[in-house]
């Protein structure tokens, strides 16, 4: 509809996304049940911003100023579940878990739901903002801001126990877990425990301390994006980073992503791969619009059950399993 594209995710083998109307006054939502193939608009009230959207079961789930809602028929009708604004939400195994505020006591909340939000449990109270907070399995850990310490449970959020920071934080980056090891981007270093929090650790990645925007890991082998000097790779917890730019002419990655053994890096303009070489970043042949101007917006991409897609400023393209082609996907 000459929207532009803002988000897409993946939820229980579904494609949500979201666009913007040109002047950003209007939210829409679609989803796809066949990965890009047809899509499907979830009618939205007009109020809607939709900070937060994913599906479990049968129902999709938006968040607003007002609260958490669901739908099953697409949007048709909503029902409120939560009548307070909600700042996160995690989603694991069915469960729902949400920071929210709590206007009669002034407080943040962690609260949970094992019945897709039809009753809730409190689990935190806390002054300070919640910055992030990230759910592996039984896992939970609650980041605050200006905090010297998060909190962490090992049982779903039944207890919680204090665990110890080496700084302060006001943000974070996405929060990655690789086989046992928590960690995330905090301006140019990288911050991770091997221990679920018990102790933490830190790597400076470049000199000169560049952002990082992106992070991806596989075992090993950690990759980072940064602004203004690119790609990082370290290949075990003890090894130094090396600068890794073979073949990227863009210098600032947006995003970085890894389906089974394979690394990819997304720019303004173009879609790279690295080679089985570890070293070497081909950048891959995608009729991709013509920009208006020099630079037409941030390039997403993710692939699932075969299928790879690229979101492009107002565009997505579409690559089927076995094919050489890429097809715009039109909503």
């Amino acid at each position: 509809p000459g929207d532009i594209s803002a988000d897409l995710r993946t939820s229980e083998g579904e494609l949500l996304l979201k666009c913007y109307t040109h002047n950003y006054k209007k939210t829409s939502l679609w989803r796809s049940p066949d990965l890009g193939h047809v899509w499907i608009e979830v009618k939205l009230l007009d109020t809607f911003s939709a900070y937060e959207f994913f599906k479990v079961g049968a129902f999709i789930y938006c968040s607003d100023n007002s609260g958490l809602y669901r739908t099953n028929n697409n949007g048709i009708t909503w029902e409120q579940i939560l009548s307070s604004p909600v700042n996160q939400i995690c989603v694991e195994g069915g469960n729902l878990s949400a920071i929210f505020y709590d206007f009669n006591n002034q407080t943040n909340r962690l609260i949970q739901s094992v019945n897709g939000g039809l009753n809730w449990i409190a689990l935190l109270s806390f002054t300070e903002n919640v910055i992030d907070f990230f759910q592996h399995e039984q896992h939970l850990f609650v980041f605050l801001q200006g905090t010297t310490y998060c909190w962490y449970s090992s049982d779903y959020g039944t207890n919680f126990e204090k665990r110890n920071l080496l700084t302060p934080f006001s943000s974070t980056s996405e929060i990655i877990w690789n086989d046992g090891v928590i960690m995330w981007a905090y301006f140019g270093r990288l911050y991770f425990s091997q221990n679920l929090g018990i102790t933490w650790k830190i790597s400076n990645v470049t000199r000169f301390e560049n952002p990082i925007n992106a992070v991806i890991a596989q075992k090993d082998t950690l990759i980072v994006g940064t602004l203004d000097r690119g790609i990082y790779r370290k290949v075990h917890a003890d090894s130094t980073w090396e600068w890794k730019n073979e073949g990227l002419l863009a210098a600032s990655p947006n995003q970085m992503t890894n389906t089974g053994n394979d690394f990819y890096a997304t720019f303004g303009n173009g879609l790279a791969k690295l080679e089985s070489n570890g070293i070497d970043w081909n950048i891959e042949t995608i009729d991709l619009p013509t920009p208006i101007g020099s630079y037409v917006g941030e390039l997403d991409y993710l692939e699932s059950e075969g299928r790879r897609l690229v979101i492009h400023g107002w565009n997505i393209l579409i690559k089927k399993p076995q094919s050489n082609i890429w097809q715009k996907s039109v909503i």
